[in-house]
């Protein structure tokens, strides 16, 4: 068995023949798979504000305040690797 790279798996892509029940499909595997990644555990359960002068970050929290400051990631950042 190979050692787990602490990557997510690759997601098929999508046909232009898909229907309902295999997107659904598709979409639950890419939330499985991106949970198994480390770097995307902030993002699996976040809720995405409207970006607005007043809301820069869409909602995004600063996580620095954490117990874990080594792997504390500010908004800024977040939103500058979704966007």
């Amino acid at each position: 068995m190979a050692a787990s790279s602490g990557r997510a798996p690759k997601q098929w892509s999508l046909t232009r023949s898909e229907t309902v029940t295999s997107f659904e499909a598709w979409k639950n595997n890419l939330t499985y798979t991106l949970s198994l990644d480390p770097s995307f555990s902030p993002f699996i359960e976040a809720t995405w504000e409207k970006k607005a002068k007043s809301n820069p970050y869409r909602g995004f929290k600063d996580d620095s305040a954490d117990a874990d400051k080594k792997h504390a990631v500010l908004p800024y950042k977040k939103i500058t690797l979704w966007n």
